[in-house]
């Protein structure tokens, strides 16, 4: 899934003008290893190394905006790749990172393509419950990995 969220992320990153794009990687914390940063000219030439960067166990989302709202407040828009096993408060402290620190930036969750899932379709809930951006799937049907 990492995978395939990498190559679909690097293929628009290829047709879209910017600066530099950010990959932060957060389970329940940001790693040392955990930001990475590129230029357009770096992303056409970008391949996934095959490791996840990974800080412990779970998932929390308020690191990672956490480190977006220090390290780049100027950010135009977040796409976060999460499976949606969080609770509400990551979700209410992620909005208030968005609202309060970045301007309302817009926020794009990228979830697995299965809303079978209750905590998936909670997720989605509190998504548009507490405004914090939308909620989209990965084709899971495209993973040939």
């Amino acid at each position: 899934m990492v995978r395939l969220f990498l190559d679909l992320t690097m293929k628009a990153l290829q047709t879209v003008d910017y600066e530099r794009a950010v990959i932060v990687w957060c389970s329940d914390e940001v790693p040392d290893n955990g930001v990475q940063v590129f230029t357009k000219k770096e992303a056409m030439e970008w391949h996934y190394d095959g490791q996840i960067r990974a800080a412990g166990g779970g998932t929390h989302l308020e690191p990672a905006f956490r480190v977006i709202a220090d390290q780049f407040p100027d950010v135009r828009c977040i796409t976060y790749l999460t499976d949606g096993g969080v609770g509400t408060d990551d979700v209410v402290q992620a909005g208030k990172i968005v609202r309060h620190e970045l301007g309302n930036v817009p926020v794009l969750w990228l979830l697995i393509d299965d809303t079978g899932y209750e905590y998936v379709r909670r997720f989605v809930d509190w998504v548009k419950e507490y405004k914090v951006g939308r909620c989209a799937f990965l084709p899971m049907d495209k993973l040939d990995y």
